[in-house]
């Protein structure tokens, strides 16, 4: 858990109060174990809505270029992907964190260096049969 919490920030507040900030969903289950009873808030960025910040925006042209390749295409890597979809100057911690949140819009997923399909099309298409 140390390791997670070593990406995330904390701030002490005019009050005396300290705030996590932290992008890991996930470690909230981990602390509630530790610190039970904490206030959890949703943070709201200073500058804008993080659902068009550049990582959603990246997330989406991914899984625009995913959702265009032929159905007989079940993997792509990365590195492919970003030089084939233009985003070739897109920072590396954008790149992963978007790659990260493409399973909600498509039905792909990231394994290890490369995004693969979650089904077949063909397969699908049989099973609705």
């Amino acid at each position: 858990m140390q390791d997670r919490l070593r990406i995330g920030v904390v701030r002490s507040t005019e009050h005396g109060d300290e705030d996590l900030i932290h992008r890991d969903q996930g470690i909230r289950a981990e602390l509630e174990k530790v610190m039970p009873g904490v206030t959890w808030k949703t943070w709201d960025g200073r500058y804008g809505n993080p659902s068009q910040g550049a990582t959603a925006k990246t997330a989406a042209k991914i899984a625009e270029f995913l959702s265009a390749l032929p159905s007989d295409v079940t993997q792509v890597s990365s590195r492919k992907l970003k030089v084939d979809a233009g985003l070739g100057d897109i920072p590396q911690r954008t790149f992963t964190a978007s790659a990260q949140q493409v399973g909600a819009l498509v039905p792909w997923c990231i394994q290890g260096r490369s995004f693969v399909r979650l089904f077949d099309a063909a397969e699908l298409s049989a099973r609705s049969l």
